[in-house]
């Protein structure tokens, strides 16, 4: 309440003179009645603006990190990352240290705020240790110091003056260190508990959103990589465009009976025929010809324009494949580009096998599909994800049950899983089974076309993805291998960071459920209610039908042990209480 009433003061007398002794005395009589009369009032409203408070930082942290979300480049986000910490919440600086692995130092990389200028090269290093960043980047912990000597003589630019709180927080993923979030403020103990929880959940969900980045990017050179070399290599670029190309044949006539050009599939059988190579840089790419009549064969001067002829054709068949197949990257790279973003919102797991299975879909035949996870500690397989004839294998599904879990080892996927590489079979995956001395394990039809490429971040592998068919061979190439790795990258790091994410969840519900159970144990009256309140605070959280508690020595207790496990019945209900 005198919080509130402070409030209003400064908003409508902004100046003490501005305040006539009468209200001035009439401001002291009702601030001293509020804290005296309304004690309870006083302590409700305080309750009420602390709940506010929080709601609008998580509120806050929410707007920041889908803000992030929405950036592609690192240094966007940690300049994005410090400017808004530092508007939302209100401190009078916010900096961000990028943690230099090889120097083992850090490099003050963003600043917002008073002062908001990157010091000099001199000023810009921090090394290890030294302060509150440096301690929190030895430690890999939030660093809070609050009315304390902040001051770092040989660093002048490090921190702003007359500051009175500070909080370094590491932006750290699993045990890589990323970089150093530093808030301060000029007034004491601002920087609460409450917003503490809120900012280290921030750096967390900015380094998911870092490493996403790294991994994308990388992803995508490799990607530009590929499609230049496909560019270089005239042969395997037109193979790799016959494989990919929307036409269903690559030989066509034209007969002077006939209104147009059609496809065949059979050698050319018209009398004498003239072929002239289609040749690009040396290779040739396919030919041309006519069939003329023997009586009347080709002058050189025909002969001539033939080849003349069949070098532009080569040469504007060479520029309108690679205008297809930059247009055919192009709308790849859009689909991984749109899924990238869709795997940096993914908080579960069944989201993210449902984009797998919607972005590849957009980029090669998906009717026969599946995503498998590999459950390393049970060496088993399962197949959370299955698609049959375009429908998804659900428990009302009729092959439902052959979808089953299975233990590592068995068919193509167990393959994979053990070998760590990608399986393309063009026809029969039967045969292919028989020749690796697989057993072949077959749902409906024969397959006659087979891919699948592992779910792999660094040397652990999480799954499998796979697709085929079993009515057309030869449906997928070298090409559909290329991106549905890329799918695979990009879905490994999803899951790792999901996984990441709910586990450090986890760990801090854990931490918060600790920190409940021992604030109460402590208020414990003595040593009996201590226990007391111990065993029904653990009975709670963890469910448990029966707990019990007892001191004693070493020996004591491995009697007991003994005791129990001779005879647990008759032992369980004489300590229940103990």
């Amino acid at each position: 309440m005198h919080t509130l009433l402070d409030k209003l003061i400064k908003q409508y007398f902004p100046s003490s003179e501005e305040i006539s002794p009468k209200v001035a005395a009439f401001l002291d009589e009702l601030n001293s009645l509020l804290g005296t009369e309304f004690p309870e009032h006083s302590k409700k409203l305080a309750g009420m603006e602390n709940f506010d408070n929080r709601s609008r930082m998580a509120k806050s942290a929410n707007t920041i990190i889908h803000k992030l979300t929405t950036l592609d480049n690192s240094s966007q986000v940690i300049e994005q990352l410090t400017s808004l910490v530092q508007q939302h919440y209100g401190f009078s600086r916010a900096q961000y240290f990028n943690f230099n692995k090889a120097a083992n130092n850090l490099r003050l990389s963003a600043i917002a705020g008073e002062n908001s200028t990157i010091p000099k090269a001199q000023y810009s290093v921090l090394p290890i240790n030294l302060g509150a960043a440096g301690k929190a980047a030895a430690n890999h912990k939030t660093i809070l110091a609050s009315n304390m000597d902040l001051n770092l003589p040989d660093y002048p630019q490090m921190l702003d003056e007359n500051i009175q709180s500070q909080a370094a927080l590491p932006v750290i993923l699993e045990s890589d260190l990323l970089g150093i979030l530093d808030v301060q403020s000029q007034t004491d103990n601002e920087i609460d508990p409450d917003l503490i929880l809120i900012l280290e959940n921030l750096c967390l969900q900015t380094a998911i959103i870092l490493n996403s980045l790294k991994f994308k990017n990388e992803m995508l050179e490799q990607l530009s990589e590929l499609s230049s070399l496909q560019k270089m290599t005239s042969t395997e670029g037109w193979k790799t465009f016959r494989e990919m190309s929307s036409l269903n044949k690559n030989r066509f006539i034209f007969d002077q009976n006939l209104d147009s050009a059609i496809p065949i599939e059979t050698e050319l059988n018209y009398g004498q025929v003239i072929q002239k190579p289609l040749q690009i840089r040396g290779e040739v790419i396919g030919s041309l010809g006519i069939s003329s009549d023997p009586e009347q064969p080709l002058s050189d001067a025909e002969k001539n324009l033939l080849e003349s002829i069949s070098s532009e054709v080569s040469e504007a068949l060479e520029r309108a494949r690679l205008f297809e197949t930059s247009q055919r990257s192009a709308s790849e790279l859009a689909v991984l580009n749109e899924m990238g973003a869709a795997f940096a919102q993914a908080n579960n797991e069944e989201f993210i096998n449902e984009n797998i299975y919607k972005y590849t879909s957009m980029l090669m035949e998906t009717s026969q599909f599946y995503v498998s996870l590999y459950h390393e500690e049970e060496q088993e397989l399962s197949f959370p994800f299955v698609m049959m004839d375009g429908e998804r294998v659900t428990k009302d599904h009729p092959e439902y049950h052959q979808w089953y879990t299975r233990p590592v080892g068995t068919g193509l996927t167990g393959y994979i899983i053990e070998n760590k590489l990608p399986i393309l079979i063009d026809d029969n995956a039967e045969k292919t089974l028989q020749e690796l001395g697989l057993p072949f394990l077959r749902f409906g039809e024969e397959t006659l076309s087979w891919l699948g490429v592992p779910i792999i971040i660094g040397d652990r592998i999480l799954g499998v993805i796979s697709v085929q068919s079993e009515t057309t061979p030869n449906l997928y190439n070298r090409h559909h291998l290329d991106l549905l790795t890329t799918i695979a990258s990009q879905a490994a790091i999803a899951i790792n960071n999901t996984r990441l994410f709910n586990q450090e969840q986890d760990r801090a519900k854990q931490e918060r459920t600790v920190r409940t159970i021992t604030d109460k144990v402590r208020r414990g009256a003595d040593t009996q209610n201590m226990m007391q309140i111990a065993l029904e605070e653990l009975s709670q959280v963890l469910n448990a039908d029966v707990s019990s508690i007892q001191l004693g020595s070493k020996d004591q207790l491995i009697k007991e042990q003994e005791k129990w496990q001779q005879n647990p019945a008759k032992t369980q209900k004489g300590n229940e209480h103990s």
